[in-house]
């Protein structure tokens, strides 16, 4: 490994000790990919870090777990005095820690053998559990008894779903099975770490695959998705049923408001199902999918910013835009926003995606044909927002207006510029404005 110099500082500064960088750093750097952080275990103690870093800014959130940060040239690293759990009491924490003198009983608490590795520059690679010969062949094993490693914490199951996601493994069978038999024990995970595994999941590059394979233990943490699994579609339009649809919708997406939207997209589908003549129908699934997006992003308390976006993403997800002029585009961009715009439309393209390929291809020139109207839009600086307007609320106010109709009638004067009706002129608007005055009364249509 070749490590940066502020590492390089942390293993001297801790050389009268037994110190080795440890876990995720370590698979990454095997694995070719960029670390972001490193972490340390060592055989000193607590207060011996303390005095070892006397000089620096120390963190001490930690320290009763074994863990102090050394904060140098503004980056923070973690260093942990080795240690082994105590009883797990609630399948998630452990009871106590004790600190050891030995790296093998470190590592013997850790979740996979991936993650179970210890380096140090002057004695190589610490891997105890063949955890570099598992990383060559893509596979994740949890370290000894796997029933027993998702007991002692069940967040480990969801972190071997996000692994499988972002890393490509494939799960060990014996180590897949106590995860199928521990799921249930995913309630006694927070939240907030459900939706942190669940982001860190969906962006993987493998997502389509890891979704698909590990489907149950997603819906432990998602019970609201189960219905999806296996239900068919009974449309021309579709090849995959609703789950196998949304996982393949969701791997097409970009960012991760629109990978959350597309997950979710769907959801709604098997509680409207209706059937004419065999042919599958999902009247308003838009509407329901929209409500289920929103109680599950509250109930795993994501940011408002997030639920808001994404409930809007799958409530207009079915927005057509076959056919759209400028006009439309225009009202769409009034109405969301640019960046909520230029997102929906990437919803549409992983929807489309994953419909059957003659369904697809169709559905895509209408996106490119939307987005080709919005480049034009955008280029043409065309006025779709209140702000683009060429007169304001100081404007109306000193042509006589007052209170509500201020903003009425902006709304009003910007329907008009957009539909190609007036200029967005100043001239013009005021003008406008001067001659309808008596008009402005009461709500304007």
């Amino acid at each position: 490994m070749i490590l940066p110099e502020g590492v390089l500082w942390i293993l001297n500064r801790l050389g009268a000790y037994e110190t080795y960088l440890v876990g995720g750093c370590v698979r990454d750097a095997l694995r070719g990919e960029e670390v972001h952080d490193y972490d340390f275990c060592t055989s000193a103690k607590p207060d011996e870090l303390l005095r070892v870093f006397s000089d620096c800014r120390t963190l001490t959130v930690g320290l009763q777990h074994g863990t102090v940060g050394v904060v140098r040239e503004g980056k923070k690293y973690e260093i942990t005095t080795f240690r082994s759990d105590g009883k797990y009491e609630d399948n998630r924490h452990p009871e106590s820690v004790s600190f050891t003198s030995s790296i093998a009983q470190d590592l013997a608490r850790r979740d996979f053998t991936v993650n179970a590795m210890a380096y140090h520059p002057s004695c190589g690679y610490i891997d105890p559990y063949g955890g570099r010969e598992d990383l060559k062949k893509g596979i994740l094993r949890a370290v000894g008894d796997p029933d027993l490693r998702f007991r002692e914490d069940a967040l480990r199951i969801l972190r071997g779903v996000r692994f499988a996601s972002v890393c490509g493994f494939s799960v060990e069978k014996n180590t897949e099975a106590a995860m199928l038999r521990q799921r249930g024990l995913i309630a006694h995970v927070s939240s907030e770490r459900k939706y942190t595994e669940l982001c860190g999941f969906l962006m993987g590059k493998h997502v389509t695959e890891a979704g698909l394979t590990h489907a149950q233990i997603i819906f432990a943490a998602l019970p609201a998705l189960a219905p999806m699994y296996r239900f068919e579609q009974h449309s021309k339009y579709h090849v995959y049923d609703v789950w196998e649809h949304t996982m393949r919708a969701v791997g097409a997406g970009n960012q991760l408001p629109v990978r959350l939207a597309l997950l979710f997209h769907d959801s709604g589908k098997p509680a409207c199902y209706t059937s004419e003549n065999g042919v599958g129908h999902f009247y308003g699934h838009a509407k329901i999918s929209a409500k289920i997006a929103r109680e599950t992003l509250t109930d795993l308390k994501a940011d408002k910013a997030t639920a808001d976006r994404v409930e809007s993403l799958v409530a207009l997800h079915d927005h057509p835009v076959d056919g759209a002029d400028e006009k439309r585009v225009k009202r769409l961009l009034s109405k969301i926003g640019k960046e909520a715009f230029l997102q929906l439309l990437e919803v549409k393209r992983g929807d489309a995606i994953a419909h059957a390929p003659f369904a697809c291809e169709g559905r895509l020139r209408e996106i490119e044909g939307c987005l080709s109207l919005y480049r034009t839009i955008k280029e043409q600086e065309q006025c779709f927002t209140l702000k683009q307007l060429a007169v304001n609320g100081n404007d109306l106010l000193a042509l006589g207006l007052r209170g509500r109709q201020v903003g009425l009638v902006l709304r009003k004067l910007l329907s008009l510029v957009m539909e190609g009706n007036l200029k967005n002129e100043r001239g013009e608007l005021c003008d406008f404005v001067r001659k309808n005055k008596e008009n402005f009364e009461g709500n304007i249509d």
